[in-house]
């Protein structure tokens, strides 16, 4: 596969599509569980469209922000394993 986005925009491809990777199903989920099947499918749909945009919102600067820390603190938690 070719690279089409150049490598110092890593951190922001990284951040986007994991806040798209959790904001999207745990909607959907969280609309369920509170009863958003209750407004059939095309309101449902609606509604986590909605969701999912918002939780997209809220989810990509909180990623942005928080992922090279917690990879920091990853890299200090863990060890390489010897061979």
């Amino acid at each position: 596969m070719t690279a089409i986005i150049p490598r110092r925009y890593a951190g922001l491809v990284f951040s986007t599509l994991m806040s798209l990777s959790m904001s999207v199903p745990m909607s959907a989920v969280m609309l369920m569980v509170n009863g958003g099947l209750e407004l059939g499918w095309k309101g449902f749909l609606l509604a986590w469209a909605r969701a999912a945009a918002t939780g997209f919102i809220v989810a990509l600067p909180i990623a942005s922000f928080v992922s090279p820390r917690i990879g920091s603190l990853t890299d200090r938690l863990t060890q390489a394993e010897r061979m």
